[in-house]
């Protein structure tokens, strides 16, 4: 991971701006721990069986519920029928 991540930082293009260089350095960062906090929260998550028991499974199926409960779709059918 250490090594991609120096191929990139030595490419031609990204040396010739120091400053460049570490707001991209900087924005990696963030995206890594964004990574590592989405991964530990999918670990800690409970989904129901038949949705399957893989960390993919727990995202597609998060997805599948933020998109149903938030939609201004979904929140009109459900006053409009309930």
């Amino acid at each position: 991971m250490y090594l991609a991540y120096f191929c990139f930082l030595a490419h031609p293009e990204v040396l010739n701006d120091s400053k460049h260089v570490a707001k991209i350095a900087s924005n990696r960062v963030k995206q890594i721990y964004a990574c590592l906090i989405a991964y530990v929260i999918l670990q800690l998550v409970t989904i129901p069986q038949e949705f399957g028991h893989k960390v993919l499974d727990k995202l597609r199926y998060l997805q599948a519920f933020v998109c149903e409960n938030i939609s201004y779709v979904h929140w009109l059918q459900k006053l409009v029928f309930c």
